[in-house]
């Protein structure tokens, strides 16, 4: 019968042989993509009073002479409540909800190109609360994982009076 030792010997031996086999092939071997997909997109930041107020937003982006609109989704704006949480460590107590909303809005051709978008932010009449038009020079964004792929963001900043400003990245 093989003693703790032993074992560990053998393991280690192991080991050694699958760690020289790979560094011997040349090749690198690809990383698998994280459950952080790339978002090709513009995420919208919405400050109040208008993010109360606003029930539905439409969104225009316009990029190389092609336009696409899109109804975009108002949600509560969510920040990290830890810095050094790493998203497969987090817990939902990591997250907690800020002032304002916030939309992400897919745009799947997205480039790196610059950009028109217009949003148009409506109550629950219908009425237009406000509708500003900003540009922005989306940035790439590669996600970790060799295999996950290349997106375009952008982000814009809505204040409060409907007024509409390049956002920074987070």
């Amino acid at each position: 019968m093989p003693t703790t030792s032993g074992r560990s010997l053998r393991f280690g031996v192991a080991a050694a042989a699958l760690a020289l086999s790979v560094a011997c092939t040349g090749q690198d071997v690809p990383l698998a993509c994280t459950a952080a997909a790339p978002f090709s997109g513009v995420t919208v930041q919405v400050a109040a009073p208008l993010s109360h107020r606003a029930e539905t937003l439409a969104v225009r982006v316009c990029q190389d002479a092609f336009c696409d609109d899109v109804d975009a989704r108002l949600m509560p704006n969510q920040v990290m409540a830890r810095a050094e949480c790493a998203a497969a460590t987090c817990s939902p107590a990591d997250i907690r909800t800020a002032s304002g909303r916030r939309a992400l809005v897919d745009v799947p051709y997205f480039g790196g190109e610059p950009a028109q978008v217009t949003l148009v932010f409506r109550d629950k009449s219908g009425t237009t609360l406000a509708a500003p038009t900003v540009d922005v020079v989306p940035v790439e964004s590669t996600p970790p994982g060799s295999r996950c792929g290349v997106a375009f963001e952008a982000w814009v900043d809505v204040l409060g009076d409907g007024s509409a400003v390049v956002g920074a990245r987070p």
